[in-house]
């Protein structure tokens, strides 16, 4: 007889129809002596991108995104015991979210600059750019005070230093963070920058 065994359930996706911030996971089972079980979760947007799997807090640290998926792991180490998942409840609030502006469609001409309506408690942002097939081209965390936002919302920056894009198809979004924990992953906002004279 085997001295352990375990087994990973994965729940479906539940959809918030929105981006949210998720709260909290609650489950509610028996776990007799011998036994365990453990929580992860990880949250995505309907752009198809999800963050890690992260062992559950509270609140859950990774709060952010339109949808939410959990995994609980039971074990035991006594195969006449079994733990029981019966029931995980998820609670989410609503929440401002970052408003991408430009550059966004098809560009005659374009000043290297990343515009978006930020949150008024928002104190970092997390800029990411995509070439439109998926490839990497900049990720960083710029303060509110460098995107020129700290006493209001009207952000903007211009990463010229460690950004030069030639002609193409480029996508990027905007990753919140502040006393309020991390924030939530806007949607990709799509541009084009013309072939060069």
């Amino acid at each position: 007889l085997p001295s352990s065994t375990s087994c990973t359930f994965v729940s479906r996706v539940f959809d918030a129809g929105e981006g949210v911030k998720w709260t909290t996971l609650t489950p509610t089972g028996t776990t007799p002596d011998g036994t365990t079980v453990g929580y992860e979760v990880r949250t995505g947007n309907n752009d198809g991108s999800w963050a890690p799997w992260q062992v559950i807090s509270s609140p859950i640290a990774n709060p952010g995104g339109q949808y939410i998926q959990y995994r609980a792991k039971l074990s035991t180490t006594d195969i006449n015991q079994t733990p029981v998942v019966e029931q995980v409840a998820v609670v989410y609030t609503l929440r401002d979210l970052v408003e991408l502006i430009s550059p966004s469609g098809a560009l005659n001409s374009w000043g290297n600059t990343f515009s978006w309506t930020g949150l008024s408690d928002a104190k970092w942002y997390l800029l990411e750019v995509k070439t439109s097939g998926g490839s990497p081209v900049l990720l960083k965390w710029y303060t509110a005070a460098q995107a020129g936002c700290s006493s209001d919302t009207d952000c903007a920056i211009s990463p010229a230093a460690t950004l030069n894009l030639g002609s193409g198809g480029y996508k990027w979004r905007i990753w919140d963070y502040g006393d309020y924990g991390s924030g939530v992953w806007t949607v990709y906002k799509e541009f084009t920058l013309p072939e060069l004279c």
